[in-house]
């Protein structure tokens, strides 16, 4: 008998036009929960707390992930976009940076650098009752 992987999906934003048809879907009713990884591939404590997050990502259950859109921005190759992100949703740009909004565009919980954690991404997912 074959085993089930897990399938997470990450999507690299790479221009202002990816962004906005990510941005615009939030607004559908059967929107996804959003969560966005806002990464800095040159610092190297940046690079742990991405794997902290692409960690946590695996450890979450297909059903839980197949409710979820994640989306990456690299901020130095991609500064526009991360600047758009910025605008668009109204949260101060750092970076690293997790970010999770709800399936209406509310911002439910934005964290940086150390504050990235399994513990507190766990506890952000938690209270968007997934």
């Amino acid at each position: 008998m074959k085993a089930k992987t897990k399938k997470v999906n990450i999507e690299s934003l790479m221009t202002i036009s990816d962004w906005k048809g990510v941005w615009a879907a939030q607004k559908a009713a059967d929107a996804s929960l959003l969560i966005i990884f806002k990464r800095a591939p040159a610092c190297p404590s940046a690079l742990v707390i991405e794997e902290r997050f692409l960690h946590w990502l695996e450890g979450l259950g297909q059903k839980i992930l197949d409710g979820i859109r994640v989306v990456t921005v690299h901020v130095v190759n991609e500064r526009p976009v991360s600047k758009r992100v910025e605008k668009d949703t109204g949260v101060k740009h750092e970076s690293p940076q997790a970010l999770v909004f709800d399936a209406r565009r509310k911002p439910v919980w934005s964290a940086s650098h150390g504050a990235i954690s399994e513990a507190a991404l766990a506890r952000a997912l938690a209270s968007t009752r997934l």
